[in-house]
């Protein structure tokens, strides 16, 4: 029979199985060792790193918080709200450069909305004249429908 030795450890990434970032875990030693430690997963939990850890996890639950708050606010400015482009385009209305997510983002920002490109969704690339809804997705589960109304240049 043979004993294992477990000890506490903090957690500094997710880790399928164990826990997530923060927790203290009880481990075999050998899986500290050989697997948690190379990969920089774990390290030991003394009392002081442990609450140096708790307090920098207050600090992002605190910060999560805040960019929820504000990602509400502009979601509710934003939601069913109109920007408005002008592009060139054929007699047909079909645009000769479709409108990208950069441009978007950029006429956001000059809103004072800073959302990155990967957040904006459309059904389609926008490549005709009139108006096109777009979703802005500022994470934590907040989405917002924006209305694009392209005009002939």
């Amino acid at each position: 029979m043979s004993l294992v030795n477990f000890m506490k450890v903090i957690l500094l990434q997710q880790v399928p199985k164990l826990g997530n970032p923060g927790d203290v875990q009880d481990v075999s030693e050998g899986y500290f060792r050989n697997f948690l430690l190379p990969k920089k997963l774990a390290e030991i939990a003394t009392p002081v790193r442990v609450a140096q850890i708790k307090k920098i996890m207050e600090e992002k639950k605190k910060q999560a918080e805040t960019e929820k708050e504000q990602a509400k606010r502009w979601a509710e400015e934003l939601n069913n709200a109109v920007i408005t482009f002008s592009a060139e385009a054929d007699e047909k209305g079909t645009l000769y450069a479709a409108l990208s997510h950069h441009s978007i983002a950029s006429r956001l920002k000059e809103k004072g909305v800073l959302i990155d490109e990967k957040h904006i969704q459309c059904k389609e690339p926008i490549k005709t004249l009139g108006e096109h809804i777009i979703f802005l997705k500022f994470g934590h589960g907040i989405e917002a429908a924006l209305k694009v109304e392209v005009s002939k240049k």
